[in-house]
């Protein structure tokens, strides 16, 4: 049940963002025809300017987004690695009282993971 909800979300997630990204598109030509009607060659300084800043910020952002991505992977992959190992053992735990030891692993795993993703969104909300 979980899952089709899941699908469901997502599926409908992808074309609210689909629709949004088309109205953009038509948005922005739009706005070109209309400057470019208005003043011809100060629309065209202003897109090759916009240009090289659109090619320079996505060879950035993609480096960065590449890096974040894979941190975030791995960090997720520990995370469901421990919680998995403490669900698993939690009787052992329990019993040697290590407990403390592992939400100290845990934590600090749910640390880095949260700094990580404070760090990528004040970035993406920077630009």
């Amino acid at each position: 049940m979980n899952d089709t909800l899941s699908a469901t979300n997502t599926a409908a997630l992808f074309l609210l963002q689909f629709v949004e990204f088309i109205t953009s598109i038509l948005a922005i030509a739009a706005f070109m025809v209309v400057m470019y009607m208005a003043e011809p060659v100060m629309s065209l300084w202003i897109t090759c300017i916009a240009l090289l800043m659109f090619i320079n910020l996505k060879f950035f952002l993609a480096d960065f987004g590449k890096k974040v991505g894979l941190a975030e992977i791995n960090l997720n992959r520990s995370v469901t690695d421990q919680f998995t190992e403490c669900v698993g053992i939690m009787r052992e735990y329990r019993l040697n009282m290590l407990e403390t030891a592992f939400l100290k692993r845990f934590a600090g795993t749910l640390e880095r993971l949260l700094k990580l993703e404070v760090r990528w969104s004040s970035m993406t909300a920077a630009i």
